[in-house]
């Protein structure tokens, strides 16, 4: 009975009476059709205002009462920051994930698990993922800073205190 039960409900693309499909995506009362219009809304807010809602939320413009969330990092970014704050972002991302790629494999799963619920939900947003996310931008300058300082090429090395 129990693995009919999470075969029928978890495992299958249509709930327990095998006909109503799981994924509503045109009605936005369900979970992910209500992602998706919303995803929609932020998209064309954010074509008509490029530069963002100046960190207003998503409730700016969801007629619910003043709530709501973007359910996602990526759209809450583009809603908040705009166009050029979601590239700066996108940048920044790729730079920390680059880095712990390269040196610390194990960090580079755990941030990119980060990245990949912060699709559908708000990970660096919240205090414990902006706390995550600044240790990972940590992590990732120090490594760029020991790795320059080796080669010679930062720019406090001509400020040498010339004591010799």
């Amino acid at each position: 009975g129990t693995f009919d039960f999470y075969s029928k409900t978890l495992f299958s693309l249509v709930e327990a009476d095998g006909v109503t499909p799981v994924f509503n995506l045109d009605n936005p009362r369900a979970s992910e059709g209500y992602r998706l219009w919303l995803w929609g809304l932020i998209w064309d807010y954010s074509w008509a205002n490029p530069f963002g809602s100046g960190f207003g939320g998503v409730w700016s413009i969801v007629e619910e009462g003043g709530s709501g969330s973007a359910h996602s990092q990526i759209f809450d970014v583009l809603f908040r920051s705009g166009i050029p704050g979601l590239a700066a972002f996108i940048l920044l991302v790729w730079y920390v994930g680059n880095v712990l790629f390269k040196t610390h494999r194990d960090l580079f799963y755990g941030f990119l698990g980060m990245f990949i619920i912060g699709l559908f939900h708000e990970t660096f947003k919240e205090s414990h993922g902006a706390f995550l996310f600044a240790v990972f931008i940590s992590i990732a300058v120090h490594h760029s800073y020991v790795k320059g300082r080796s080669e010679g090429n930062l720019y406090n090395q001509k400020w040498k205190i010339e004591s010799d």
